[in-house]
This record gives C-alpha cells, structure tokens and sequence, in this order.
C-alpha cells in the first residue's frame, strides 16, 4: 500500500473496511469464506484516539463498530487478533451479520486494498496478506 500506516483509517477510495468472514454456508466458491467491504466513517480517525469517545454514523449498517475501529490491529497476526461472532457484532452495533452470514459465522476486521497481479487478474488484499479474487455472480 502506497504511503502505508498501521492505523484503522480507510479513505473508500484506495484502503477499504471490511470483514474476513469464515463459516459461511452459502460463500461462493466453497470454502465457506467471503471477503466483505463497507464503508468507513467520518468517526474513524477519532475513534482511534483513547481521549475521544466516538458514535457510529449509520451511513453503512454493516461497516466497523466503534470496538472494532477501537481495538484495531489488523498488521498483527491473525492469531493474536479479536475474532468476532454474530452476537458480538450485534451488541456492538451491527445487527444484520448473524441475517446475512448465518449463526455459525464469525469474522475477523481488515483494511483492504485492490490491486492487479501479473495476469491482470484483480485481487482484494488486507494489510496483513489475506487475499482473494471476485467470484463469479451466479444468476
């Protein structure tokens, strides 16, 4: 990433929001995961800070809760990071993931990047190297 921070900032232009989400029945390509991008927020950049106190702007019910802009550290290994299921998600302030993912899913936060790779072919790609390519809509 061009001018790279390890902060939770994502401008929806260049760095994107967004969720790893594992078990999920109905993922394309079975494997049962999806990579799934939401809007940032204004409240972003405070809400990094321990001295301010930040409110989610509604403008993508799906995107991070204020914890989840809070705490992150998607530079760090996927092992030593905050895992969330359904329940977490939708007591801190995103009520549609256990609707959308299923009961059994559970994601983990990054900030994503698109980018080509030698063929040409598009890749989403987190900070910390989980990536993907877009899987065929299915009609």
């Amino acid at each position: 990433i061009p001018d790279y921070q390890p902060t939770a900032h994502a401008d929806n232009c260049r760095v994107f929001h967004g969720r790893e989400v594992r078990r999920v029945p109905n993922a394309a390509g079975g494997m049962g995961m999806v990579l799934q991008l939401s809007k940032s927020y204004a409240t972003d950049e405070t809400a990094t800070t321990t001295t301010t106190t930040a409110t989610k702007v509604q403008t993508d019910p799906q995107g991070w809760t204020v914890a989840e802009i809070q705490g992150y550290d998607g530079w760090n290994h996927d092992g030593g990071r905050v895992w969330r299921e359904g329940q977490r998600l939708t007591a801190e302030g995103c009520p549609s993931f256990v609707q959308q993912f299923g009961t059994d899913a559970f994601c983990l936060h990054h900030r994503f990047y698109l980018h080509l790779d030698s063929r040409g072919a598009m890749w989403l790609s987190a900070e910390d190297g989980c990536e993907g390519t877009p899987s065929a809509m299915s009609t």
